[in-house]
């Protein structure tokens, strides 16, 4: 079999529904590719979706994350690439056909990547600067790059195996970044074809997108950390916006100090006025 396309899930019946509409709407798929749903204990009812469409349907006992799901999926799979995307994700068979021809041509060693369209599935302002923000962050330096996110993600099977899969006691959101940075250091080269472009679906308001922005941000900067890089310029985390944020920090320490040292003068000045009042 030529291509395993994974997909964990986690509830979102409608998106991973129309996930699999869009890319079996020109009908069944080629005979030597699979789709492999890995369920992380939905609360939802997800099986009768992906039956209808011939899918693989792989449950797990217990909630176990992303990164077992990933590599439950790459275990009970038969292609010779392997596809990772999300079920927010919307990819269809112009999309696999370029990607296998891709990956063919570069052959083992190589780990390729591709990125969200500019303009996201669903609409409304956050949605969309998340999608272009992550667009053009993964691909200004093109092909080369730092990490391949799961969003979309290929790899040859052997290759995938030998690295040892996802970690699955990693942090959470990045497990993405420390593979590839694992990938890189055992001799293999990450690619990334900004030609490859998955839709996605956010569905952010304010609090989302600043939630997942501080939930992002914590687990990349203990992992940073933890690696002694953490001014390395890294897709998304590039260097330019560390510095901003580093800078906004310490404009809000100053401000912060500069108005309790004015509150702390001033406080004689208000004990003074309440005494002799």
């Amino acid at each position: 079999m030529k291509l395993s396309v994974i997909i964990p899930v986690k509830d979102r019946r409608t998106l991973i529904e129309n996930l699999l509409e869009n890319l079996y709407r020109q009908g069944p798929l080629p005979e030597d590719w699979e789709v492999i749903i890995v369920d992380d204990c939905s609360s939802e009812v997800i099986s009768d979706v992906v039956h209808r469409y011939g899918c693989r349907y792989v449950k797990l006992q217990s909630p176990s994350g992303a990164s077992r799901a990933r590599n439950t999926g790459a275990k009970v799979s038969r292609g010779k690439i392997l596809f990772f995307t999300d079920s927010d994700c919307s990819i269809d068979r112009t999309f696999l056909l370029r990607l296998i021809r891709r990956l063919e041509a570069l052959g083992r060693g190589y780990i390729l990547g591709g990125t969200y369209r500019a303009r996201p599935l669903d609409r409304g302002f956050f949605s969309e600067f998340q999608s272009l923000f992550i667009h053009y962050s993964e691909t200004r330096h093109a092909p080369q790059v730092d990490y391949i996110a799961t969003h979309a993600m290929a790899i040859h099977r052997e290759d995938f195996f030998a690295l040892g899969g996802f970690r699955e006691d990693h942090l959470p959101m990045i497990e993405d970044v420390e593979f590839s940075h694992r990938a890189r250091k055992m001799g293999m080269s990450l690619v990334m074809d900004p030609a490859l472009q998955v839709g996605h679906h956010f569905g952010f308001g304010l609090w989302g997108s600043l939630k997942n922005a501080f939930r992002k941000a914590h687990y990349w900067s203990i992992y940073s950390l933890m690696n002694g890089d953490l001014l390395e310029d890294s897709g998304t985390a590039s260097r330019p916006l560390k510095f901003t944020v580093l800078s906004a920090w310490i404009t809000m320490f100053m401000v912060t100090v500069l108005a309790l040292k004015g509150l702390f003068l001033s406080l004689p000045l208000v004990l003074a006025s309440l005494v002799y009042s």
